[in-house]
């Protein structure tokens, strides 16, 4: 029978069997001894141990009506014979007597209630409390589907649309019934299946329910005939950075084959959203979202593709704006219209500027990133993608990006429209194919767009006004491509559909087509359009080589003599050429119509031309009026760097007349006022370039493009003042009270205490010498100086800010390495200006107080304190190759002795942080020294090397001066 200890007792009941079998064999054998025969047993076991220290894994239990709840396991210690809890649990729920462990699945709402459970043996029992509470499940929210748009195709099965939802779901429904052959699933809410029948176009409700309440979301879908399925589908900006309040470049898809509707996952960042007719991806992101990558996919009736290279997005917070630059970069274009000017680099980043008040009114760029020309003043065409031409006339303005047009109003710059036409293409890095143009009409009113498939003619607001079918990709003649011209109210073509003979007109808005001026194909090459597009020119090669100029009506203007290798153009009643390339650098203006006597000018370095405006750099500068029958010339004289320009040296020209125009400054990014010039004071739009930044503790400075330093407090968007320098090299001391700044000639070196500006020391430099450069130590009291002799040999001296003494370090072949000094400037490192290609001769000299102490075997990088210097490995590649690879870095003592090798990536110069990292400018990056890892990296788009100033990184993104904590 069994009792309480039902166990125990069967056990020992066996055992005194065995024991009595044992005796009794014993016995036989003649042995009494442990059989109770002269001897005493205790057969009383110890008394079992009460339980104690009952607890459960979960106290608190919050279940849910009809959801099983996990396994609450108890804990104890001590012999337990049975469990028990008061009050019953709610139904569902149990309670082994045997383990303890509560499970089940609640059927009834149970308001919270506290259940004792006792644990009990023999002896005593431990008892604790569970509170339990069983409600209703919470109501899902936020259904939505991967598609949110079906286009089905009869007879053919459409890919599964799969729900995302927050919460539970017990069960989906539809209203109405789904097309016949497609089908909901009421346990996971797939809507899947093969269509049998057409349907049109119709909205359907999907409903995901639980016991607590229910979520909604609508899907359209329609049934058609299949479509042959799209073959391709890219983005050229596969990776979009950007900032909160900053508009992206609308990101728009190459394809190859119909899509109807498209797609993404997951969700874009708040503010950034999918069009799912186009496949564009727009906006102006509302909060920060870290780096994703997101799948866009394009349907039709017959299939569906998805993105190829997935498009990353990354958004963080609104930076700390220093100020505004204007382009960063030499600028390839100006456009001058209605007191707006239009400008863009070459890393396609443009400016709307307000010509009155000189203030940026909006900026963005044309999809392709600072990176398209970084370290570069003039990108190469074969390794980085040319951003097209932007255009501005009347109140429009069209920046053309990576598969499409966007349009702007050029009072303030806000979005018109993004133009995606199907007679454009680009390949995914933005290249535009060579068979597509597109232009704005010269007075703003429209967009055409021409390709293969046809000529499209677009309003400003992006409205399809009309489409003409036709070859307007290549011409008739395989060697020859279409030319257009987008004057009001007619599209001019040639060598298009028509032929290479003629010019073809397309009315603008009706579309219609009408033949223009015919010429001579067989004898005649089409040249080019006037700048305003009253008439064209051909060329011929039957007889001397000669230019023809016509009117678009067919009637011969004028022959001119000239080449294909000549500059020339027209306007008005005016036609030009230019003798730049064969040397005679000479101007000829040769009157048409009714204009009376040209003009001839000679040593022309370079002319530029715009609508009914001429200009000539020579001297002087001379700007033309050609917009009557008489010719008006207004000399001007231009600050270097304007003459000192070669021919080859782009530098664009925009006018409004020949009293107002702009001219671009080359290489500094700096749009000059030409009326401004006849005050005596020139006016510069923009601050220009970046030339160099310098940072200490609570200052930064910024040497700019418009001879301006200018420097802050991070923390503070008002500049602290300026020095008027164009300045190639800042130094600012730790404590950022010191600055040295040399001239960007190399003939002058200026030490400025700050915040006053004030000058306390210069050091001039006389030919044949000039400064290549300097370092100015972090205590702000000693100047390291390389002094070059017309580049053929330089010296190397040391010298309190004062000038004097002067610590010879040395003299080197060349231009020399710049001086390293420690930040107290007792300690300095100058490499060995032997490491060239082919040679492994790298040697880092150390001296202390102008006394040689070490020699290193490496390159110095810089000093991390006033005792490690960071030291550059190289190695031979291989003896045949005959090239430097680096190998890896060493700490080194000022007496050589190595200290640490951090597994650093190769770094050019560096700015210590802590004691335990170092800024790269040349990577925009903050390093650990142990690890030799990242601890802060650029998280904004294009971005060159800055400073550390305090606890900001100062450097330039976009256009923009920026401080960024790290």
């Amino acid at each position: 029978m069994k009792n309480l200890f039902g166990a125990d007792r069967g056990f020992k009941r066996q055992s005194s069997v065995n024991a009595v079998v044992v005796c009794a064999f014993l016995l036989l054998a003649g042995l009494t001894q442990g059989c109770g025969v002269g001897g005493k047993v205790n057969s009383n076991p110890p008394p079992p141990i009460a339980p104690s220290g009952l607890s459960y894994g979960q106290p608190v239990v919050d279940a849910t009506i009809n959801q099983t709840i996990p396994s609450n396991v108890p804990s104890v210690r001590g012999t337990v014979d049975s469990y028990a809890v008061m009050p019953a649990l709610p139904a569902g729920l149990t309670l082994s007597v045997s383990s303890g462990i509560i499970s089940g699945t609640p059927t009834v709402i149970s308001p919270k209630t506290s259940y004792t459970v006792t644990a009990a043996n023999s002896v005593g029992s431990a008892t604790t409390t569970v509170q339990i509470t069983v409600s209703l499940p919470v109501p899902p929210t936020d259904l939505s589907y991967s598609q949110p748009a079906i286009d089905a195709a009869t007879n053919q099965a459409i890919s599964s649309d799969v729900p995302s939802i927050s919460g539970t779901v017990t069960s989906y429904a539809v209203t109405p019934a789904l097309p016949t052959g497609l089908s909901l699933s009421t346990s996971n809410g797939i809507i899947s299946g093969t269509p049998t029948s057409l349907a049109p176009l119709e909205s359907y409700t999907v409903t995901a329910s639980n016991a607590g309440g229910s979520a909604s979301a609508a899907i359209l879908i329609s049934v058609t005939a299949p479509l042959p399925p799209p073959i391709t589908l890219a983005y050229p900006q596969t990776t979009i950075d950007t900032y909160v309040g900053q508009e992206i470049t609308p990101d728009i898809p190459g394809t190859a084959g119909t899509i109807t509707r498209y797609s993404i996952t997951p969700a874009l960042p708040a503010g950034l959203r999918l069009d799912l007719s186009t496949g564009v991806i727009s906006g102006t992101p509302t909060a920060a979202s870290a780096q994703t990558n997101y799948v866009v996919t394009g349907y039709n009736s017959g299939g569906s593709v998805a993105v190829a290279v997935n498009p990353t997005v990354t958004v963080t917070p609104t930076p700390n704006t220093l100020m505004q630059l204007g382009n960063p970069f030499l600028i390839s274009t100006l456009r001058f219209a209605s007191s707006r000017i239009l400008s863009q680099d070459y890393s396609g980043f443009w400016i709307l500027w307000d010509y009155e008040t000189g203030t940026i009114l909006a900026s963005g760029d044309a999809g392709l990133g600072g990176s398209n020309v970084a370290g570069f003043s003039i990108p190469s065409v074969s390794t980085r993608v040319l951003p097209q031409t932007p255009a501005m006339s009347g109140g429009t303005i069209a920046i053309g990006i990576p598969g499409g047009v966007q349009v702007r109003s050029s009072s303030d710059g806000h979005v018109l429209s993004t133009i995606v036409s199907p007679g454009f293409h680009s390949d995914q890095d933005g290249h535009l194919s060579e068979k597509d143009s597109w232009q704005l009409a010269s007075d703003g009113s429209y967009i055409s767009m021409a390709g293969e498939s046809g000529l499209f003619v677009y309003s400003p607001g992006g409205e399809l006004i009309f489409s003409r079918s036709g070859n307007y990709g290549i011409s008739l003649n395989p060697n020859l491509h279409p030319s257009f011209f987008a004057a009001p109210g007619q599209v001019q073509v040639a060598d298009g559909p028509l032929g290479d003979s003629n010019i073809e007109m397309v009315s603008v808005p009706n579309g219609i087509s009408t033949l223009g001026a015919s010429y001579d194909g067989q004898s005649q090459l089409f040249t080019g359009w006037f700048t305003d597009g009253s008439g064209f020119f051909t060329f011929t090669e039957d007889g001397p080589p000669t230019l023809l100029a016509y009117s678009n009506s067919g009637v011969q203007l004028r022959t001119v003599p000239g080449g294909l290798g000549d500059d020339f153009g027209g306007a008005g009643q005016w036609v030009w050429t230019y003798q730049g390339e064969c040397g005679a650098k000479c101007l000829h203006i040769y009157p048409t119509g009714s204009a009376t006597s040209g003009m001839v000018l000679t040593n022309v370095d370079r002319i530029f031309s715009y609508g009914t405006t001429l200009a000539a750099a020579s001297s002087a500068f001379s700007v033309i009026d050609l917009s009557g029958v008489t010719l008006s010339k207004t000399d001007y004289m231009i600050p270097p760097p304007i003459n000192n320009a070669s021919s080859s040296t782009l530098i664009p020209f925009a006018a409004a007349s020949n009293t107002e125009w702009v001219v671009a400054f080359a290489e500094q990014g700096v749009i000059l006022d030409g009326a401004s010039l006849s005050s005596g004071s020139p006016r510069f739009l923009g601050n220009g370039s970046v030339l160099s930044i310098a940072g200490g503790v609570g200052r930064s400075a910024i040497a700019t493009g418009i001879g301006q330093i200018i420097y802050f407090d991070p923390s503070n968007t008002t500049p602290e003042g300026s020095i008027s320098l164009t300045s190639g090299e800042l130094e600012l001391s730790l404590d950022g009270s010191v600055i040295a700044a040399s001239s960007q000639d190399g003939t002058l070196l200026n030490i400025y205490s700050l915040p006053s500006g004030a000058v306390s020391n210069s050091v001039s430099y006389s030919p044949p010498e000039s400064l290549f450069s300097f370092m100015l130590s972090g205590s702000g009291t000693m100047l390291g100086q390389v002094v070059s002799s017309q580049g053929l040999s330089s010296t190397l001296q040391l010298s309190p800010i004062s000038g004097k003494p002067t610590t010879l370090l040395g003299t080197v072949t060349g231009n020399g390495s710049p001086i390293l000094l420690s930040p107290d400037g007792t300690l300095a490192a100058v490499n060995d200006s032997n490491r060239v290609q082919g040679m492994n001769v790298q040697t880092a000299t150390v001296f202390l107080n102008g006394q040689q102490i070490a020699a290193i075997n490496g390159v110095a990088v810089g000093w991390i304190d006033n005792g490690r210097l960071l030291v550059n490995s190289y190695a031979l590649t291989t003896a045949s190759a005959m090239e430097l690879t680096y190998i890896g870095c060493t700490i080194y003592s000022p007496t050589g002795a190595p200290l640490a090798s951090p597994p650093l990536p190769e770094l050019d110069t560096i700015q210590p942080v802590t004691s335990n990292t170092i800024y790269a400018p040349d990577r925009n990056a903050i390093y650990s020294l142990t690890t030799g890892q990242t601890t802060w990296t650029n998280p904004y788009s294009a971005g060159s090397g800055g400073a550390i100033a305090g606890p900001y990184v100062v450097f330039e993104s976009e256009g923009r001066v920026i401080a960024v904590k790290y």
